[in-house]
């Protein structure tokens, strides 16, 4: 498998970087997209902070994390 991991590494790594969530002050627009839910959370010392998250690229980030993780892990020789 080791010998893929040239094309597959460029994607996993791609899918790892994705902006999952974002942090906004409360008066700014939340983004138009309907896959990121909204909510607004009051931060003792910063007050109001409005984070928006799509769980979708949330999940995607995660799987790609452990895959990563999982490569490293076990195929160390191969992936270093």
């Amino acid at each position: 498998f080791v010998q893929y991991f040239p094309k597959v590494i460029p994607q996993i790594l791609e899918s790892a970087n994705i902006e999952a969530a974002q942090i906004l002050k409360p008066d700014e627009a939340a983004p138009s997209d309907p896959r990121f839910h909204s909510f607004t959370v009051h931060l003792r010392g910063i007050g109001d902070t409005k984070f928006c998250i799509n769980p979708i690229s949330l999940e995607e980030k995660d799987w790609a994390c452990h895959m990563l993780y999982q490569f490293a892990k076990d195929q160390c020789l191969g992936f270093f």
